[in-house]
């Protein structure tokens, strides 16, 4: 059978039997091994065979489970009479032709031709079977690989997108602060107001004070150590007011600032002139002693944003110092409309 068997190897079908069992081998353990691992299990039937346990026990039941659950083609062949089909064996095609015992044919080679032809026929059917079953796969796994495809650019294209938009939201970030630059520190002058701002974000009130003034007298197109006279107040750029005042209230919490200054100058009384007023609003901001008896000197005051009362600073804004002029001919500078 076996040397029948060989030419069948070139298309891939490789035998074994169970002689091939090494010395020293688990034999049961191998056969068993075989049994389960095998496509097509040739069963050689004859009256030693169904004697034998190991094989009516073992070898037929794993064969037939196989064959029932498709995980092998079992093929009887019939070596000589005996009784086969009583067994389990009986519902399933055997060989050679008609189940002919091969003793009982005339040319023996031809029987086990016979044999060989079932072999290649049943390995042909199971080659057809996987080769079906790979071009039904190959679809799915193409799709499945597709899928996988898509899936992967969509998550760099998520990531891409995810990256772009932090980007631009940095960017935006980026605008919008430059533009909130641009308007803190705006000027219809061309007035750099960056070195005010770094003072009064690092609570220098005092050189911020003396920035202001000199900034102011910049505004008005004057020098250090002039004054500025009442029509510059009225005239003075509504921009860089706003911006000088928008820094002092913004660095200091809203204690300083001529707006802060300009609610206490309203309750007051609004005044314009020096008088009794006036007077009050000096003490409150702390310009003035306590009674109102006199200004109290540039050096005293406390240039701090906790001890120092509300709307102490800017103080280069009046005329007891020297400076800028915070009121003068009928006119303040805190009855701006747009403090």
């Amino acid at each position: 059978m076996v040397s029948h068997l060989r030419p069948l190897e070139n298309e891939g079908i490789i035998s074994w039997y169970d002689r091939q069992v090494l010395p020293g081998t688990q034999w049961d353990d191998e056969i068993r091994a075989r049994l389960n691992s095998a496509d097509i299990i040739l069963l050689l039937i004859s009256a030693d065979f169904l004697a034998t346990d190991y094989c009516t026990k073992v070898e037929i039941p794993e064969a037939l489970r196989r064959h029932r659950a498709g995980g092998a083609t079992v093929m009887p062949v019939i070596l000589r009479h005996c009784g086969w089909d009583y067994t389990p064996l009986a519902k399933i095609q055997a060989y050679p032709e008609k189940a002919k015992p091969i003793k009982s044919w005339a040319d023996i080679d031809a029987a086990y031709l016979d044999v060989v032809r079932g072999v290649y026929l049943a390995a042909s059917a199971i080659k057809q079977r996987r080769q079906t079953a790979r071009e039904q796969l190959q679809p799915e796994q193409q799709r499945q690989a597709l899928e996988r495809r898509f899936q992967e650019l969509n998550r760099m294209f998520s990531d891409e997108l995810h990256i772009r938009q932090r980007v631009e939201a940095v960017e935006r970030q980026r605008q919008q602060e430059l533009e909130q630059q641009r308007q803190e520190l705006a000027s219809e002058k061309g007035i750099d107001y960056t070195k005010l701002r770094d003072l009064l974000q690092a609570n220098q009130w005092k050189e911020a004070d003396r920035e202001t003034y000199l900034r102011m007298l910049e505004a008005v197109g004057r020098k250090d150590g002039d004054w500025v006279r009442a029509e510059d107040l009225q005239n003075f750029p509504c921009a860089d007011l706003q911006t000088i005042d928008r820094l002092w209230v913004k660095y200091s919490n809203g204690h300083f600032g001529f707006s802060v200054q300009k609610k206490i100058w309203q309750e007051c009384g609004n005044p314009t002139s020096n008088g009794k007023d006036w007077d009050r609003f000096c003490v409150k901001v702390g310009w003035q002693n306590s009674k109102a008896t006199a200004y109290v000197p540039y050096s005293d005051l406390e240039f701090s944003s906790k001890k120092s009362p509300a709307g102490e600073l800017p103080f280069w804004v009046h005329d007891a110092c020297g400076g800028v002029v915070l009121m003068g001919g009928g006119f303040s500078l805190l009855s701006r409309r747009d403090l």
